[in-house]
């Protein structure tokens, strides 16, 4: 899975699609590898009776950890644009405002920009982008291999 996120992290503004769809399959691919021994870790662990709770459980802090792992990397990701845009060539006002808020509305007004401008606008736009999103992947790579001691040292053994 980290290495996965690593690949993200090596993204430029020009990466193609094909960068990104082996990126998320290399984490998809990890991310596979680690839920199934960590569920059957959990219901092992369990009476037969408890194992609609402990599954229940087991996906309720999956989902939690998703949740704010997203809430982390994007908060990351968005303040980092945020800063690099603060010297961005936009419009006085609230286009220029909406630009240094979201590469979306960065994107949309520089297409409307006469000359060099809207080519410069997109340009910083995109390098901000690229730049936060990638240091948020880091962050969750970062995370992912901080997990690796843990399961190793905190899951159960199987016997034989």
């Amino acid at each position: 899975m980290a290495a996965g996120l690593a690949l993200f992290t090596m993204a430029g503004a020009t990466s193609s699609y094909p960068h990104f769809v082996f990126g998320m399959v290399v984490m998809s691919g990890g991310l596979g590898l680690a839920m199934a021994p960590t569920t059957q870790a959990v219901m092992l662990a369990l009476p037969p009776a408890m194992t609609g709770i402990g599954s229940a459980i087991t996906n309720t802090t999956r989902n939690i950890g998703a949740v704010l792992g997203v809430a982390v990397a994007g908060s990351v990701a968005t303040s980092l644009y945020t800063g690099s845009m603060s010297t961005a060539p936009v419009p006085s006002g609230p286009l220029g405002t909406a630009a240094r808020q979201s590469v979306g509305a960065a994107a949309t007004i520089a297409r409307h920009l006469p000359g060099r401008g809207g080519h410069d606008l997109l340009a910083m736009a995109a390098n901000a982008f690229v730049h936060g999103a990638g240091a948020g992947a880091w962050i969750a790579a970062a995370v992912a291999l901080a997990a690796i001691p843990v399961a190793i040292t905190r899951l159960p053994r199987r016997a034989g």
